[in-house]
């Protein structure tokens, strides 16, 4: 994909991650214990969606070199990370205010971040795979260029997976796939065979193989999922504790 639709679809997805959460706080206002749950799950619905919004879009356009991934590395540096910063600081202090400074709230701070760190990444996995399952993923023709077994790979690339190299073409330019995992239950490829694979839409860039491969994909998402959504809530238990009247 182009810069300029990297662009278009970081739009898309901050304009979408602000509607989400308008909604979430007009919900979270409006006193009945129902709507404020699902206030709450819209705001970190919006969260998700700015975080996957920035690494699998704004990012890779800021990384892509030139005049315009230097337009976009300036919008990242100096305008997306200062507003994250200064919003997670101003939502620190109001919550310390109505703690009145007594308790601590960084504990809180970072199982939200863990939590985080496992919606991010499972959101992705999960997303890359369902895109390959349901025909949205991106099919090119790969040409196998080298095939690395992991019980016979050199010293200097030992790892826990096969992996193989290839070339395809993709929007009439030739692309080189270096060490992509191979997750199939098929057996590898060899050396000089042409494959039908799907590359994830996402970045990071994702090559699935078979459907079996996607499943494993979206398994992992699927457990990160579970994993940061556990401890979310308790993130959120622990803040709603921690501001009911002593």
């Amino acid at each position: 994909m182009s810069v300029l639709e990297h662009f278009v679809v970081a739009v898309c997805g901050y304009v979408l991650a602000a509607v989400l959460q308008a909604a979430g706080m007009r919900l979270y206002r409006t006193g009945s214990r129902g709507r404020r749950r699902f206030g709450v799950a819209l705001r970190i619905s919006a969260g998700l969606v700015s975080t996957v919004t920035t690494t699998s879009w704004l990012l890779p356009a800021a990384l892509s070199g030139g005049l315009a991934g230097g337009v976009f590395m300036f919008v990242f540096l100096f305008v997306f990370l200062p507003f994250v910063v200064c919003f997670v600081g101003l939502r620190l202090g109001k919550l310390r205010e109505r703690r009145g400074k007594t308790e601590p709230v960084w504990h809180v701070v970072l199982i939200g971040a863990f939590a985080l760190a496992c919606l991010l990444p499972g959101t992705v996995a999960t997303a890359d795979g369902l895109m390959h399952l349901t025909g949205l993923a991106q099919p090119v023709e790969l040409k196998v260029t080298e095939v690395i077994d992991r019980d016979a790979r050199p010293g200097d690339r030992r790892g826990f997976t096969d992996t193989i190299d290839g070339d395809y073409v993709l929007d009439g330019k030739v692309e080189h796939l270096e060490d992509s995992a191979w997750m199939s239950l098929t057996p590898l490829p060899k050396e000089g065979d042409t494959i039908r694979v799907t590359l994830s839409r996402l970045w990071p860039t994702v090559m699935i193989e078979t459907t079996s491969a996607a499943w494993v994909i979206v398994g992992f998402g699927a457990f990160g999922l579970a994993a940061g959504g556990a401890l979310m809530a308790f993130a959120l238990r622990e803040r709603k504790r921690s501001e009911e009247p002593v």
